[in-house]
């Protein structure tokens, strides 16, 4: 399979350049060991499921198996996009999630044998692997949490000195865990015999989910927070994610003005729809977000068009929001797309970097949360696109079916939400290069200031600019004319911000 890690130029494969699938995963051997399931024609939640389970080795960090996550599936078949929960319901006492959401997830998108992608993580923490940069870089950014763990510190700092990269990891009380996974499922790792020590053993590192809340964990099928523009029709996560409802109003308030406006223009919109998004936010306190209609409504053009009626262009209002989107920095991303045309972004997480600095049976417990929901839950971010397929393309017999044309997911602190839309908006609507925009220095809102916070290049016609090193990031696919039009357009795209990988494209 072809590499497409940063480049958007055209392929040079000529007549015969077939397209075969393609990912952007946070850490290189999770994207390697996603293009290898697509290389055998798994579907893209194979091909993240196989991701995530090679991450909980690589980057326990922030994909622990004892963090938890959520997903958009694209279903080529049935033309339907799906949201995939599996964030705890109690944040005070998070159980993990992760193994048992992708398990659920795979069996009812997957077609490749279960241990085949569980299998190769197994075998990186039995025999040890090089520590990866993104690993290194969250080691050496958050020594004093590790150190604070004999476990942790026994494991990842041996001597006081934490891991380097290219330095070998050996993860043997994981290699167990997911040799259990492998060989009998998720269920047997939430219900067997092993679970109760397991919870034991957690509960024993200050963990307060009970064995009940452990057996009972289970993802849930969700409908999507939806938006459209034009032809497409594009989802975000629905709640907990408050990142799903901030982005889909941001993208309500910015889709009828961006695809005409100036690039100084489109600077200017998405600061002051960050704005009117973080004001707003302050109601969702009061809303019953399991009313699937009351938290449509708040996404709804109607309450966009009332939230920008009085924007006026080139003219940055006075609005200072009192609050930020708690953006957590210890996420995870995945993003793949099969030959078939289907696709899938998630986003995982632990709540803190190595969550809350305990272990048990080799696996980093996430961090627990005072408040209703964790900051870890309700910043997951994903986004999915497509759109109605003018006559008959590779992957479909049937004319007006709908196509693939967009995924992407953000994390790694403030901006990645907000960015992700900006992203999508340019790539949908303009048929930007996505190279381009993912490069592109960012903007964000950070409230409780008039202030804007701007990575290098970043301006901003009229508003105030604070530079900042560095914005979130994304993980990112196009297909700019869809997927079954021409697939052999499609780009593949990981973030320069991060330390992952973006493999695939054509061959």
């Amino acid at each position: 399979m072809a590499a497409a890690c940063s480049s958007d130029d055209a392929s040079k494969g000529g007549p015969a350049a077939v397209f075969v699938g393609g990912a952007a995963v946070d850490e290189p051997r999770a994207a390697l060991a996603a293009r290898d399931v697509l290389a055998a024609r798994g579907t893209a939640v194979d091909a993240v499921t196989a991701a995530y389970f090679t991450l909980s080795a690589t980057l326990p960090s922030v994909a622990t198996l004892g963090g938890s996550g959520a997903c958009l599936v694209f279903d080529a078949r049935l033309g339907r996009i799906e949201a995939v929960d599996f964030t705890p319901p109690d944040a005070s006492a998070p159980a993990p999630m992760n193994a048992r959401g992708f398990f659920v997830m795979q069996g009812r998108y997957g077609r490749a044998r279960w241990e085949q992608l569980v299998g190769p993580a197994e075998a990186l923490a039995r025999f040890g692997h090089p520590v990866s940069r993104a690993l290194a870089r969250d080691l050496a950014d958050n020594m004093a949490v590790v150190a604070a763990s004999r476990e942790l510190s026994g494991l990842l700092a041996p001597g006081g000195r934490p891991l380097r990269e290219g330095d070998r990891l050996v993860q043997p009380e994981l290699a167990e865990t997911l040799a259990l996974i492998r060989s009998r499922g998720a269920k047997e790792f939430h219900e067997g015999e092993a679970a109760g020590r397991f919870v034991d053993a957690a509960r024993g590192a200050g963990a307060r989910f009970t064995r009940e809340a452990f057996a009972l964990a289970a993802p849930s099928f969700k409908a999507p927070l939806t938006a459209t523009l034009r032809e497409a029709r594009v989802a975000f996560l629905p709640p907990p994610s408050m990142a799903g409802i901030y982005q889909a109003q941001v993208w309500q308030m910015l889709a009828p003005r961006w695809p005409d406006a100036s690039p100084a223009e489109q600077a200017n919109l998405l600061v002051e729809a960050q704005k009117r998004a973080l004001v707003d936010a302050r109601r969702w306190g009061a809303l019953d977000l399991s009313d699937f209609a009351l938290v449509t409504d708040a996404v709804s053009p109607r309450r966009a068009q009332s939230m920008m009626a009085d924007y006026r262009a080139g003219q940055p209002s006075a609005i200072v929001p009192p609050d930020a989107l708690p953006e957590s920095p210890a996420t995870a991303t995945l993003v793949a797309v099969d030959v078939d045309g289907g696709a899938a972004a998630c986003a995982v997480s632990a709540g803190s970097v190595f969550g809350s600095g305990r272990m048990a049976g080799g696996i980093v417990l996430a961090a627990s949360s005072a408040g209703a929901a964790s900051p870890g839950t309700t910043s997951l971010s994903a986004m999915m696109a497509i759109r109605a397929a003018a006559g008959r393309g590779a992957f479909s017999a049937r004319a007006d079916s709908e196509q693939f044309v967009f995924a992407g997911a953000s994390g790694g602190g403030r901006g990645a939400a907000a960015s992700l839309v900006a992203t999508g908006l340019s790539a949908i609507a303009r048929r930007e290069a996505l190279g381009e925009l993912v490069d592109r220095p960012r903007l964000v809102v950070p409230g409780g200031s008039p202030e804007v916070l701007g990575e290098a290049g970043a301006v901003a016609r009229g508003q105030p600019v604070a530079e900042a090193a560095s914005l979130g990031r994304i993980n990112a696919i196009a297909c700019p004319a869809g997927i079954i039009v021409d697939p052999t357009a499609c780009r593949v795209r990981h973030d320069q911000r991060g330390n992952g990988l973006a493999v695939g494209g054509v061959r």
